[in-house]
């Protein structure tokens, strides 16, 4: 079984598409699996907790004929408005930012707050 991606890396409760191709069988069928998260017809989502998932594509036709793949989930937890985690202070400084007021610059989304879901985005739009 041909399985694709073998590798992926998600946010808790994001979601993504596995395909899987049987070699050398007329019978294309496979049965999916995941060990957390949930999986239907190739459609992942992935768990609310963080962690390392495997998904399972296994040969309708002979079930010991499998691929898997792991699916690296990443917590949300990211808190930039807080002292004691200020991580968002660090991204500010990087670009050059030293005032909690300019952080306002790093409301991606504009909801008003700095938040995980800016972090989100920042860390989708870099690739991670």
């Amino acid at each position: 079984v041909l399985l694709t991606p073998t590798a992926v890396s998600l946010f808790t409760g994001d979601a993504c598409t596995f395909t899987a191709q049987v070699l050398g069988s007329a019978n294309q069928g496979v049965s999916w699996s995941a060990s957390a998260g949930s999986i239907s017809g190739g459609a992942f989502t992935a768990p609310a907790a963080a962690g390392l998932v495997t998904v399972t594509a296994s040969s309708l036709a002979n079930a010991s004929r499998n691929a898997s793949a792991v699916v690296t989930v990443r917590g949300t937890d990211f808190d930039g408005n807080s002292p004691s985690t200020p991580m968002l202070l660090g991204f500010a400084a990087a670009f050059g930012s030293s005032s909690p007021a300019d952080l306002a610059l790093y409301d991606f989304n504009g909801d008003g707050a700095i938040d995980d879901a800016d972090l989100q985005m920042l860390f989708r739009k870099m690739g991670w």
